[in-house]
């Protein structure tokens, strides 16, 4: 694997003199970002190029080639990859395009290369790719032509899928102080994907930030195993989230749960940051290239009054405390300004104070405070006017060395014209953010980054379940399970569900609902009803016989007329539960395997869509990390004298499903909605299941 970043020796396949030839582009680049290797090129129509001769075949190359990058049409790949896995080669770069981005029906041509590559064990990058660039070696091997002032070095890696974006982030980074270390465009990912490449970027010296743009994943799993043992920020921009699933979804869960939801909570979930956009790249790698934010206290420092007040409200925004600063510093950074309209507090209005070392007190004053964990300095930068004498390059290299030495973040925003700001951030190789705004936003991201890592490890509850119950009750389901059977199976993972009989007659109901005890409610049983209460399939409150005879009729009727054809099993009589109502669920994704899901229950989860999403399966923490993401949240925390829901054990139920779902992937699709929550310390009970085995049905 290390033979794709430092090869001792690099053939290019595909070269010719021709200037439009993209090999050329590729063997021009590796001379241009200086590559001190063997570099072989092979191809037809020169004798040579660049001073290096072109090989005519694969078997003129004189020595041993630890990679080679190939830039040949398709169908000569297989040919060519057995030719150089006899020679001992084990890395290959496919540059070449046409493989199934172009149709299913190439298919089996990608199969056959994939079947060559691993008979000789062969490892592959691509195809359809840029290929990949270090910058610590000068390894250069994409076609679109390069030199040092283009891809700059420096501390990110870029690992993307689509060649054009891996370009774009290059030059963004190379555009900025940050630069370049490791350059991996993937392609098609026949091969190595994600979750192997990245282990390769953990141990590289030279990365400090790991950027991921991804159109599909493939192995959703062990890409958060890898990013969660791994030592270093992985920010993932994925796109293609928008296609609506060809599956049928029976289940709210499964309906909710979108590529761009399950996504963003397998990305949480194992701390990678989650991109929304292409250019916040570029802001959150300046903040996590920073000392940490390893707290929740934040100093604003500005002197304009107006983005002081901005700054304040994105720092509420984005859940920063503003600590008072000590009067003992206000006071002495006062002594040393000659100004009197400063505005000493948090944010600190430094109003029209342009002396540097008033700055320089500031900072040192307030840096090193205890409850100080970053700080947001916004300063003017005008060279040649009065505003020019705040911002001199001495006092930029002191706040950058006093956050090093005590490992806090400021963050620096400067208000003055772009083109000078950039003379500015050439001459100092200063990262700056845009606006105040931009900065708070990426320290936040700093700081809910380090917050996670710096979590210990959470033990795996060892739950006592009844598996064989579930075995044996799964073994007799294919496609909606009975509600009696998906309770059952509920119970035997430790999830609570309210008592219930099925009955067949009004008869059998009444002597259900005795022996149950009233009030009850009635709900029609059919695999054909998803939703029973738009059908009108459901009657609560019953409180008499009388009551239910006539809401056993009611159901009937209204499930027949509304549903013609539906087969009715019966009618299903419970003992009524209080509480608050939330649902939790369960699906297999397709990318990540199973997933759980946690919202207010009955009508609110579809119409609200304030739902929390976790891959199974869960520790006690994520599980109550689930129940505090909704927006809802106040609801269970307690309103209008209402006392807070039992949480702790809305975690537990989560935890129990997503270890369900995990033992038993067969079940495709669950729902308990409505769980009723009780009051803090008294648990709960399921009065609803739907699950689904095997398939939508």
């Amino acid at each position: 694997m290390r033979e794709f970043l430092y090869p001792e020796s690099v053939a290019v396949m595909g070269v010719s003199p021709s200037e439009d030839n993209l090999g050329r582009n590729a063997a021009r680049n590796l001379l241009d970002m200086g590559y001190k290797g063997r570099i072989y090129l092979v191809g037809r129509g020169g004798k040579d190029l660049f001073g290096l001769p072109i090989y005519s075949s694969i078997a003129d190359v004189p020595g041993h080639v630890d990679l080679v990058n190939i830039l040949t049409p398709a169908h000569t790949l297989p040919g060519i990859l057995k030719e150089w896995g006899e020679r001992g080669t084990r890395a290959a770069v496919l540059i070449t395009a046409g493989f199934t981005e172009y149709g299913e029906e190439r298919r089996g041509l990608e199969q056959e290369v994939l079947e060559t590559a691993r008979r000789y064990g062969m490892r592959l990058i691509g195809p359809n790719c840029q290929g990949v660039i270090n910058t610590d070696n000068g390894l250069c091997l994409p076609f679109v032509p390069y030199n040092r002032d283009s891809i700059k070095k420096g501390r990110v890696a870029i690992i993307s899928q689509s060649g054009s974006v891996a370009v774009m982030l290059g030059y963004l980074m190379s555009d900025e102080p940050m630069g370049v270390s490791k350059f991996l465009s993937i392609g098609n990912k026949l091969d190595l994907k994600e979750a192997d490449l990245l282990p390769l970027l953990f141990e590289d010296e030279q990365t400090d930030v790991i950027c991921v743009y991804m159109e599909g994943i493939d192995q959703g799993r062990e890409l958060m195993e890898v990013a969660r043992r791994g030592p270093k920020p992985v920010l993932v921009y994925k796109g293609n989230v928008t296609q609506a699933s060809a599956r049928i979804a029976r289940s709210h869960t499964a309906a909710l749960a979108s590529d761009a939801a399950v996504t963003e909570a397998a990305l949480r979930q194992a701390n990678m940051v989650r991109i929304d956009r292409l250019a916040k790249f570029v802001s959150y790698t300046k903040a996590l290239l920073l000392p940490p934010m390893k707290g929740n206290n934040l100093v604003v420092m500005s002197t304009f009054g107006g983005q002081a007040v901005v700054s304040a409200d994105m720092a509420s925004a984005y859940g920063f405390d503003l600590p008072p600063v000590p009067d003992l510093v206000l006071e002495a950074i006062a002594r040393s300004q000659r100004a009197n309209v400063v505005k000493l507090g948090n944010p600190m209005d430094l109003g029209d104070v342009f002396e540097p070392e008033a700055y320089v007190a500031a900072i040192d004053a307030v840096v090193p405070l205890p409850e100080v964990d970053g700080v947001v300095l916004v300063l003017p930068y005008a060279p040649g006017s009065g505003y020019g004498t705040i911002t001199t390059k001495p006092m930029i290299r002191h706040i950058r060395e006093l956050s090093a030495r005590l490992n806090k973040p400021v963050a620096l925003s400067f208000m003055s014209h772009p083109a000078v700001l950039r003379l500015l951030q050439e001459e100092e190789n200063l990262p700056y953010f845009v606006s105040p705004e931009d900065a708070i936003e990426a320290l936040a991201v700093s700081r809910d980054y380090w917050r996670k890592r710096s979590l210990p490890p959470e033990e795996p509850l060892q739950l006592e379940v009844d598996r064989e119950e579930v075995e044996s009750l799964l073994g007799k389901i294919d496609g909606r399970a009975p509600t009696l059977d998906a309770g059952r199976i509920l119970q035997a993972y430790g999830i609570r569900v309210a008592p219930m009989s099925l009955c067949r007659t009004p008869d059998e109901a009444v002597e259900a609902a005795r022996r149950l005890g009233f009030p009850v409610a009635l709900k029609v049983e059919s695999p054909d009803i998803s939703h029973k209460s738009d059908v009108g399939g459901v009657v609560v409150g019953l409180n008499d016989e009388g009551e239910v005879r006539g809401g056993y009729r009611s159901v009937i009727e209204s499930s027949s007329r509304k549903s013609p054809g539906a087969r009715l099993d019966g009618v299903l009589v419970q003992s009524m539960a209080q509480g608050r109502e939330v649902i939790l669920g369960a699906r297999q994704d397709e990318s990540f395997g199973p997933v759980v899901m946690f919202g207010l229950g009955g009508i609110h989860v579809e119409v609200l869509k304030d739902v929390a999403f976790r891959v199974a399966p869960i520790t006690p923490r994520e599980g109550g990390e689930m129940v505090r993401e909704i927006k809802a949240r106040a609801i269970l925390e307690g309103v209008r004298g209402q006392p807070p829901a039992d949480m702790l054990f809305l975690a537990d139920c989560l935890v129990r499903l997503a270890q369900l779902v995990t033992d038993f992937p067969q079940i495709t699709e669950i729902d308990v909605n409505p769980l009723m929550v009780f009051p803090q310390g008294e648990g709960g009970v399921a009065v609803d299941v739907r699950m689904v085995v095997g398939g939508p049905g």
